[in-house]
């Protein structure tokens, strides 16, 4: 995948681009989402390559995900690690207390409840987007089969958990039985993490879906719910406008509500 190669601002877009982003008709002053700046002079530091960023000011930021590995040079997820995560899921329902991980992702817990619930045994469940392994961890832990798939390479020495780029997935297309998606989709095009931009990269991520996973198959997707909002280049929120267009094609099964960013079961109708 090719990568932008500088923090890109919002005012760095065309007139045209930005109003695709907002959902904002020709001839109107508003658009369906609002737009929300953030820190860093409006923008996120920007993604490149081996763990570091652009900021706005064009300095390299070297921020490692806490999975790393130097001699690798990508994010490692070791066996020993995964084994502890998916044991304690499994017998008690929580991630360790002696985790070394930083920031836990709130919809972990609720997570490993709502599995309870929807089988994983013996499913092949795909993964879509990850820098720390909990979800990985949670598919192991209730006797599923977990492929997970990034932009970013991820290297494993677990013997059950495949990994895979995007790329590496066109080459070799499969289709699985569930996904889980967990503040992911919504940062699709944004070019925070390097990628091209594009306002509807997160609705065609979602139609993309409908062919990774078997019809009548399961989408577990977190994302933030409520009014439209671009928080640009950080993410998205959705409203009344762009929600139904990201989920076309799917039917809502249960939404498990977990603070801004509910849980939605989707089945690939």
């Amino acid at each position: 995948m090719e990568v932008n190669k500088k923090c890109i601002r919002w005012a760095d877009l065309d007139i045209k681009t930005q109003n695709k982003f907002l959902m904002r008709e020709s001839g109107h002053l508003d658009g369906k989402a609002e737009l929300r700046h953030l820190f860093w002079d409006n923008t996120y530091e920007t993604y490149i390559e081996h763990g570091g960023y652009i900021n706005p000011k064009g300095e390299l930021v070297r921020k490692k995900p806490e999975c790393w590995n130097d001699d690798m040079g990508c994010i490692f997820y070791r066996k020993d690690e995964l084994d502890a995560l998916a044991a304690s899921f499994r017998t008690t329902g929580r991630v360790p207390s002696s985790h070394a991980y930083r920031n836990i992702p709130i919809g972990v817990q609720p997570a490993v409840n709502l599995f309870k619930r929807y089988p994983l045994k013996g499913k092949d469940v795909v993964i879509f987007g990850s820098v720390k392994p909990y979800f990985e961890a949670i598919v192991l832990a209730f006797g599923g089969k977990p492929t997970t798939i990034e932009h970013q390479k991820i290297a494993t020495d677990h013997p059950d958990l495949k990994t895979m780029t995007v790329d590496e997935y066109k080459e070799n297309p499969i289709k699985f039985d569930m996904g889980i998606s967990f503040s992911s989709f919504e940062h699709d095009g944004l070019g925070r993490y390097g990628d091209p931009i594009d306002p509807d990269a997160d609705l065609k991520t979602m139609q993309d879906c409908k062919n990774i996973i078997k019809k009548d198959g399961l989408l577990f997707l977190s994302i933030g719910i409520g009014k439209d909002i671009m928080y640009f280049n950080g993410g998205r929120v959705y409203g009344e406008h762009r929600w139904p267009l990201l989920i076309d094609g799917w039917k809502e099964i249960e939404r498990v509500p977990v603070h801004i960013e509910p849980i939605m079961v989707l089945k690939n109708i």
